[in-house]
């Protein structure tokens, strides 16, 4: 009974306990080990890589065996030129054979190099999908991690502004008692008061519908305890220079767009091959054994190996081929467009991007100024409020400007924030 009640009283203080501090780094490392997408994405990448081998693209032989055996029991009757006739009943006979084949295509216009060259092509592209669900999982937990700390931050500056509220309100109802107040003060106090206890319960709620939002991404209980950074942790060190020759090598969405034109190359590549004539080697040892009750030939038994080439040459299809090579030759050039614009579009996202980020660190050094200021301005306004030197709307202004600076302030560092991940994601360093 008493080893019950240690273990209610461990769980109990287990769940009293606050949860650890998760770093975004490790936020991230969950989500990666985690996400379905990337778990999906994986599979798919172990596909197209196991595929990419000689053997698949044709350049091995081919080595089959074949073997059968048959038992026969049957009435004859054989009539020969020689006048010769055999009559029996109940005769028995029995079939064996066995061969070991080999086949294997010498030589097709080089359709067996290229062909092992789109599935090389093919398994990079399938790395290069691995890396853009890696990308995507890491540029969501990020954003979702500091839009955490965003909400965080608001709801700290809002319970700090609701504490001094409630110091505010009862020395305005001890001013009321002993004569020197109003009740006009009181009432104006305890309505600033209630609108900031409704903000920080809407605030609270939006905390934790973030948290509950951040945990899925991470493959967890929506529930789940979690406690987030108390601040933004910025890159500033980003080069715009650096960056656009980044982004025109690492981009992974132009990576992808690349490798589907030199998929499409190999291709058109084998299709034109199917044009050139074919040489085939067949090769075979075979074994095969009869016997028959009836008939001359009681028993007939032979072994032995067997080779050959054929040749094939496609001289006239109906022009399917023709057809089938000017389709390739129109979805290559179809790829090289989307390429084009994919690489024109990054490069119109990643100037928007750093437009973005410039003037979000600007705002971010205005709103920090200016947090600044509005605490001083609440402070002085709080100590002439004590004095009797000022009434409560003067108070009030200095409160809602505050409330206001801290909410900017922490909009602005979001937005900066954001704006950083996806200059980091349009040069391709999320994923590395």
């Amino acid at each position: 009974m008493k080893n019950w009640i240690a273990v209610a009283m461990l769980s109990l203080l287990s769940l009293s306990l606050p949860a650890q501090m998760m770093r975004a780094e490790e936020a991230v490392a969950e989500a990666l080990k985690n996400s379905f997408d990337i778990q999906l994405a994986d599979i798919s990448r172990d596909i197209t890589s196991s595929s990419a081998t000689r053997g698949v693209a044709g350049q091995l032989p081919t080595i089959t065996l074949n073997g059968g055996a048959t038992y026969q029991n049957s009435n004859i009757r054989q009539e020969f030129s020689n006048g010769l006739e055999v009559v029996r009943n109940g005769v028995n006979a029995n079939v064996l054979n066995t061969s070991l084949n080999v086949s294997w295509m010498l030589f097709q216009g080089r359709r067996v190099y290229f062909t092992y060259n789109r599935l090389k092509q093919e398994a990079a592209g399938g790395e290069i999908a691995y890396r853009q669900a890696i990308e995507q999982a890491v540029f969501n937990v990020l954003s979702a991690y500091y839009r955490t700390v965003q909400i965080q931050q608001e709801l700290r500056a809002r319970k700090s502004a609701l504490e001094t509220a409630e110091l505010q309100l009862s020395l305005a109802k001890q001013r009321l008692a002993i004569g020197s107040g109003d009740r006009v003060q009181v009432l104006q106090t305890e309505i600033g008061r209630n609108r900031l206890q409704s903000a920080v319960i809407q605030q609270t709620l939006s905390l934790e519908q973030q948290k509950a939002e951040l945990n899925r991404l991470m493959q967890r209980s929506p529930e789940s305890a979690l406690e987030v950074s108390e601040t933004f942790d910025f890159n500033l060190e980003l080069s715009w220079a650096s960056l656009q020759e980044e982004a025109d090598r690492e981009n992974l969405a132009l990576l992808f767009s690349r490798n589907r034109e030199g998929v499409q190359r190999s291709l058109l590549s084998e299709r034109k091959s199917l044009r050139s004539p074919g040489l085939m080697f067949n090769g075979a040892y075979t074994l095969n054994r009869n016997q028959s009750d009836g008939g001359f030939a009681l028993f007939n038994f032979g072994q032995g190996p067997s080779m050959g080439l054929a040749l094939t040459w496609n001289l006239y299809d109906g022009k399917r081929l023709k057809q089938q090579i000017y389709t390739d030759q129109r979805l290559l050039e179809q790829q090289k467009v989307f390429t084009q614009q994919i690489q024109l579009n990054t490069r119109a996202q990643l100037w928007s991007a750093w437009r973005a980020y410039t003037t979000a660190k600007a705002l971010l050094e205005l709103e920090a100024s200016n947090l600044r200021s509005t605490s001083e301005n609440l402070s002085l306004a709080n100590e002439r409020f004590q004095l009797g030197n000022s009434g409560i709307l003067e108070l009030k202004d200095a409160q809602l400007s505050l409330d206001q600076a801290i909410s900017a302030e922490a909009t602005a560092a979001f937005t900066l924030k954001q704006a950083e991940l996806e200059l980091q994601r349009l040069a391709g360093k999320l994923a590395r």
